[in-house]
């Protein structure tokens, strides 16, 4: 199958699943690289429509995990995560009371959510494998760090460092796309499409639906 890979998505539900109009499941893998939640207004709907297409497509459709949701597990291990409380997690758990559902259920759900999908053709994680890090496989470095990447001889995908020019990144050098184009700050939601060898066959791209951000988001952090 070819492989259609979704950049961070941040609780943006209506331009994801304007994106998924795109997506053909009878040819495609669909891979996203992470980070469903914070900062949109619709995480846990977001999160609820990823349960769902897992469901229903289990053999090829692959979410894994991003920091976002790894700070959301750190929350569900400790019942308290400060640093997460102070900068986004307030806003989550609202949207998640006002919802009437449990974010319990959906951490459970983050749990089993693979650091990364590999196969001899792409590797595909939330921050790629980095190329200064003893062990680019340890779960910190997949999550969270932004350093150049390792070349493995094979097509990497990742998110986690968002491109305010709104248009995704190819290095040559590793042989990697940063795909995470902004959205949930004002740009776009993207997804590569890749072949059966790993080469690009098209790249979509989905203006962010206003109604998914708020308005103070628009501009740079």
């Amino acid at each position: 199958m070819n492989y259609f890979i979704v950049g961070d998505v941040h609780g943006c539900l209506h331009t994801f699943l304007k994106l998924l109009e795109r997506w053909d499941p009878s040819t495609q893998r669909l891979i996203q690289v992470g980070d469903l939640v914070d900062r949109g207004n619709f995480i846990v709907e977001t999160v609820a429509y990823a349960r769902k297409i897992q469901a229903q497509y289990p053999e090829i459709v692959t979410f894994v995990l991003g920091n976002h949701e790894d700070e959301m597990l750190t929350l569900g291990m400790s019942g308290e995560n400060k640093a997460w409380f102070s900068s986004l997690g307030n806003e989550t758990l609202k949207q998640y009371k006002k919802a009437g559902k449990s974010i319990q259920e959906d951490i459970a759900w983050f749990a089993h959510l693979p650091l990364y999908y590999e196969d001899e053709v792409v590797h595909v994680s939330h921050a790629g494998l980095s190329e200064t890090t003893e062990d680019p496989y340890e779960r910190e470095s997949l999550l969270w760090h932004r350093t150049p990447l390792k070349n493995i001889k094979k097509t990497q995908v990742y998110g986690h460092t968002p491109l305010f020019g709104f248009h995704p990144l190819f290095d040559p050098g590793s042989l990697s796309y940063d795909i995470d184009t902004a959205c949930v700050y004002g740009g776009k939601l993207t997804a590569i499409v890749l072949d059966e060898r790993g080469s690009t066959m098209d790249v979509i791209q989905i203006d962010v639906d206003r109604r998914d951000i708020k308005i103070s988001i628009f501009s740079k952090p």
